[in-house]
């Protein structure tokens, strides 16, 4: 019984995991970042089924006492299996929470570092250049910095996304997060331990 809603739960705990990582942590738009659906379900998956496994043992408690007729003359078994499963299963929410927001948070710290953030189920970060297309841009919180790398989860969108590590260690300081038009802007992927970007002729 308790794998039948595994369907309609991947896709939303997935997508939760995702939201926390890009959005929560980064303040960009979870549906500006393509991740195929597969890795969606692949997030999901070990957070669920550790939250299923660790319904067992409360379930197996209340079977047992119910075979030997304690669950309903001695409610207090019913009580403790409910409470113990549910401190159970939130126990390890909250612990795959923490893993995701870790997560993100060691990805920030890396493009601060000037490297590439580690693949997170199908998001990418990269830090790359933005160089304008033409002389004046519409951008959202700006201006745009085009002398040292940003990082984007993704530039195939309308709207491009961008991640600024030198406004992040401003604490107080302008939000990191700006967008732009995809279509005034060309973009090059830098390397790691590269902190500047070469000079617009």
């Amino acid at each position: 019984m308790l794998v039948l809603p595994l369907p309609w739960v991947l896709p939303f705990v997935g997508s939760f995991l995702q939201f926390l990582y890009v959005e929560d942590t980064f303040g960009i738009p979870t549906d500006s970042v393509s991740a195929p659906v597969y890795w969606t379900g692949a997030a999901a998956l070990l957070p669920t089924l550790s939250c299923i496994g660790l319904l067992l043992p409360p379930l197996a408690l209340y079977g047992w006492a119910r075979h030997f007729h304690w669950a309903w003359e001695k409610s207090i078994v019913s009580v403790v299996s409910t409470v113990a499963a549910v401190v159970l299963v939130v126990t390890g929410g909250v612990a795959f929470l923490s893993r995701t927001s870790d997560a993100a948070h060691r990805a920030a710290r890396d493009v601060v570092n000037a490297t590439a953030p580690d693949f997170y189920f199908g998001i990418q970060g990269a830090r790359i250049c933005v160089l304008p297309l033409k002389g004046k841009l519409s951008v959202h919180n700006g201006p745009l910095p085009t002398d040292r790398p940003l990082l984007a989860f993704s530039t195939d969108g309308d709207v491009l996304y961008l991640w600024d590590p030198a406004r992040f260690r401003e604490h107080g300081g302008p939000d990191p997060v700006m967008s732009v038009r995809s279509a005034e802007v060309s973009t090059y992927a830098v390397s790691d331990g590269q902190s500047r970007c070469p000079e617009q002729p």
